[in-house]
């Protein structure tokens, strides 16, 4: 027999209680539907596709799989940092994942690669009924985070660091040169701060991605009566306008130490 699944990737959402509710409301009715067509009355073997809701959540070091909504809600709540909660309805047959109905939703704040909506099962139609309207529940999620979270982003940021690390470079070797009593005192003042900007690039780089996954998760979970945007607001405008400052202020400079090499 074939097992029929759907799936997708969850990137730039916001999730908060409200919104894990309405999640869970929709899973509510799916439950109730499958469970109510099976009579188990009439063939206890029946029992193994009844479907059963779970949860997972990690926030603050620590991890809970429970079967109560209203629990795990209570520690969204309570939660500090919130770094992963799935939804899970499945039966105790697909629990081998080999036939049986399956529904995991995996929100992750900061690991886009396992933050997925997957619906599998033996029957294709179930399949591509219930994949489309959870896809379509979460999709109402979705933030602006894809301006930062983007295929291009961490390209920029690199390009973007190795053109100030030469420009960097050519400025301090620009001024190191002329208290150096050597021959070719600028090209081995260039090459030397461009060595060192190099070995310290990589945990620059890495430091600035880990920024952005701060104020700018995969999946921002917004606990209740959170402040948490007006921070991330005022990081990012504070972030961006230094920035504009410096790239203005290097531009400048270059442009008039050139123009002073070339007199």
């Amino acid at each position: 027999m074939s097992q029929y699944l759907r799936d997708s990737r969850l990137t730039n959402l916001t999730i908060g209680e409200e919104e894990l509710r309405k999640i869970n409301s929709d899973l509510v009715s799916m439950q109730e539907a499958v469970n109510g067509s099976i009579n188990i009355k009439e063939n206890s073997k029946l029992e193994n596709k009844l479907l059963i809701r779970s949860y997972i959540i990690r926030f603050d070091s620590r991890g809970y799989k429970v079967f109560s909504f209203e629990e795990v809600i209570q520690y969204f709540q309570d939660a500090k940092k919130i770094d992963q909660f799935v939804f899970i309805l499945d039966s105790l047959e697909s629990m081998q994942r080999i036939v049986g109905k399956h529904i995991e939703i995996r929100f992750y704040a900061n690991d886009p690669a396992n933050s997925q909506l997957i619906v599998q099962d033996d029957d294709k139609n179930w399949v591509d009924m219930s994949f489309p309207r959870l896809q379509e529940r979460v999709c109402k999620y979705k933030n602006s985070h894809f301006i930062v979270r983007n295929i291009v982003s961490p390209h920029f940021i690199q390009l973007c660091g190795v053109v100030f690390g030469i420009l960097g470079s050519f400025l301090l070797a620009n001024k190191i040169s002329t208290k150096l009593s050597i021959e070719n005192a600028f090209a081995f003042s260039f090459i030397v701060l461009l060595l060192l900007f190099s070995n310290i690039w990589g945990p620059i780089y890495a430091g600035i991605l880990a920024l952005i996954n701060y104020l700018w998760p995969n999946v921002a979970f917004k606990a209740r009566k959170s402040a948490h945007w007006v921070v991330q607001l005022l990081v990012g405008s504070i972030v961006i306008f230094l920035l504009g400052i410096l790239i203005n202020n290097s531009f400048q400079y270059v442009s008039n130490s050139i123009k002073a090499i070339l007199k």
